[in-house]
């Protein structure tokens, strides 16, 4: 059984299944002599820490980690954190998948090396964990935008951002950044406590940190959003707007076509609140700035011709009017739960040349850049206000 169990999708079109517990978690409860709960206490089911694979036309299921040789820092009560490496060096394996735990040590994992060779932990533990803290129960991860120019933002393809964290840590109020060829860099301050946040790629480059709960209910920023810039040098600002409710233990966050983001659902605190009656129904649409309104804006940039399907390192054309086209970029669709997104990327395309309303544009390099499937496709103008996306296959 894999309750809170991780879904990744591989280069190849596999998926790999990790993490989760083997029973269904329970809740121990206190009340006082009225009868009303004072405290409640969870008790998780045992750690289901092999990890397969599989494929959603075959079965079965094929083992690729047993219990046995699972590094326990890989496990998350919440979800483990797993990304599909988009590059690497000749040398590096296919299907190489880069694992968070609760622990905060990031982790590579082979799924198809030799039994003894599948792990590579870098013990590089998030900044500020303390003892008896696990810093990323809690947080948000997202892969940072991936540039069609390696390092053009100061940061290699498949460098990580985690935002929030364990409960009164001090990674709640951080933004951290997990760099490929340097390990954990120079955080930022959120300013304001976010447990269980939602990261979401914006297709200006952007990343949205919004919703998560703060315990101590001191600071109203915790209903407005933020976001990063990596452009170095590197910023972080605050939106304008602010909602009208704390979202945190189940919320989630979407970007939609149009560049308008879903937030919804979440409760007023965590997982230690258990009341259905909290869990919020309602949701909101989120503008991003580049959709605020703008003195005398020109029209957003759209897309009039688009292939169906894109090939790896293939060419093809993209009709637009509203340019001239500064970016072309590819968005994966959003599939988040827990304050956790495993689908989502950001692919910057490489463009050649552009005519008055057509652009050449490069697909992704490779599977490991863009595990194939569904994405948006969006382009950009001057301003870096996105089109609306159209949908469209990357790879077979």
């Amino acid at each position: 059984m894999r309750w809170y169990g991780t879904v990744t999708r591989l280069a190849d079109a596999r998926m790999l299944v990790s993490s989760g517990s083997e029973l269904a978690g329970t809740f121990e409860r206190h009340f006082d002599a009225n009868g009303n709960q004072t405290e409640v206490h969870f008790h998780p089911g045992s750690k289901n820490s092999s990890l397969e694979t599989w494929l959603p036309t075959a079965v079965p299921q094929k083992v690729v980690s047993p219990h046995t040789e699972t590094p326990e820092i890989v496990w998350n009560p919440d979800y483990t954190h797993a990304f599909t490496f988009p590059y690497g060096p000749p040398t590096f394996p296919v299907n190489l998948v880069l694992m968070f735990g609760g622990a905060g040590v990031p982790v590579y994992f082979s799924p198809d090396a030799p039994a003894g060779s599948r792990w590579f932990p870098t013990g590089m533990v998030r900044p500020g964990t303390a003892t008896g803290v696990l810093p990323n129960h809690g947080a948000s991860s997202a892969l940072l935008p991936m540039r069609a120019l390696n390092f053009e933002w100061n940061y290699a393809n498949g460098s990580v951002l985690q935002a929030g964290g364990g409960s009164e840590s001090t990674m709640e109020r951080s933004i951290d950044f997990f760099e490929l060829t340097s390990g954990w860099g120079q955080g930022i301050d959120l300013g304001v406590r976010r447990r269980y946040p939602a990261t979401v790629l914006l297709p200006d480059g952007k990343v949205l940190i919004v919703s998560g709960y703060d315990a101590t209910e001191t600071s109203p920023v915790i209903r407005s959003a933020h976001y990063l810039d990596a452009r170095p040098p590197a910023s972080l600002t605050t939106g304008a707007a602010a909602m009208g409710e704390v979202r945190g233990y189940h919320n989630v966050a979407l970007l939609l076509p149009d560049g308008r983001v879903f937030v919804g659902g979440g409760r007023s605190r965590g997982s230690e609140v258990d009341d259905p009656a909290d869990e919020k129904p309602t949701f909101r649409y989120l503008y991003p700035p580049y959709l605020s309104p703008r003195e005398s804006p020109p029209p957003r940039p759209a897309i009039t011709v688009a292939p169906a399907a894109i090939g790896y390192a293939a060419s093809f054309a993209v009709g637009f009017s509203g340019g001239p086209v500064s970016e072309v970029v590819l968005m994966g669709l959003g599939s988040m739960t827990h304050a956790f997104d495993t689908n989502q990327r950001y692919i910057q395309l490489a463009t050649g040349t552009q005519g008055a309303d057509t652009i050449q544009v490069t697909g992704p390099v490779d599977r490991q850049t863009a595990p194939p499937g569904p994405y948006m496709l969006f382009v950009l103008d001057a301003n870096h206000v996105p089109s609306v996306a159209r949908f469209v296959q990357v790879g077979p």
